[in-house]
């Protein structure tokens, strides 16, 4: 039977004012700054199986993260420490009580472990841990979601704004929900915001540089227009539907 903890190191790092932990898929879950921690009891599961599960918890936690702080970051692999728990001595030690022998049998324990270098540190703000564990099942559970957030991480981290993070977003959703009726914005808002995205004149639109004449950089009203419909279906996909619907 061993013990496993896994160190799996954020770059940069995060910096958070409490330590945020929940449990998931056999492992308790710590993130405190500079590293996603999962730690097991005792189990028969082989080391290979357990580092599998740690990373994919890890990858969930750091993409939920991202979203949610509007950062960007990198998850490697930093140290493991296992601890064995094998029967390999017993002592025999007589106790007198009632003129009767205990027996007691001790077990080595052997813990080993390899650090890395340090990280840069970011802010994050207070314990937010409950809808970081929720946001990360979710991830979890489903392709689309994991789509939509790297999306629009990659969209918040891009200096050039491109718009196509964002329609793809939109796309998405629209897939998973069956239409674009059940979206959470208007019909209204939703052509506006796919007209600018596909404007063939503007730089950084999904198709420039496809009609006659000089591009233009996008307004700032419609890049916070794009940016606020794309925000607005994102978060309502997110939000927990009836039984049965689809996200």
């Amino acid at each position: 039977m061993t013990r496993f903890e896994f160190h799996w190191s954020v770059v940069p790092a995060l910096h958070v004012r409490a330590l945020q932990q929940f449990e998931r898929d056999g492992f308790k879950i710590q993130f405190s700054g500079p590293a996603i921690v999962c730690k097991s009891d005792f189990t028969a599961v082989s080391e290979t199986e357990m580092r599998a599960r740690s990373k994919a918890i890890a990858e969930c936690t750091l993409l939920a993260v991202s979203y949610r702080q509007k950062i960007k970051a990198t998850l490697e692999f930093d140290y493991e420490k296992l601890e064995h728990a094998t029967p390999v001595a017993s002592q025999i030690l007589l106790r007198i009580h009632d003129k009767l022998p205990e027996i007691v049998s001790e077990a080595t324990v052997r813990m080993s472990y390899v650090k890395l270098g340090a990280t840069i540190v970011q802010a994050l703000p207070d314990d937010d841990s409950k809808q970081i564990a929720d946001l990360s099942q979710r991830i979890n559970d489903s392709a689309a979601v994991r789509k939509m957030l790297q999306w629009m991480v990659e969209f918040s981290h891009d200096s050039e704004r491109m718009l196509a993070p964002l329609y793809n977003i939109i796309e998405l959703a629209a897939t998973e929900l069956n239409g674009t009726s059940n979206l959470g914005v208007s019909a209204t808002k939703l052509r506006r915001a796919k007209g600018i995205m596909n404007n063939k004149t503007i730089r950084t639109s999904r198709h420039p540089g496809q009609e006659q004449g000089d591009l233009r950089e996008i307004t700032s009203d419609e890049l916070a227009f794009c940016q606020e419909v794309a925000d607005g279906i994102l978060e309502s996909f997110l939000r927990p539907r009836s039984k049965g619907g689809n996200a």
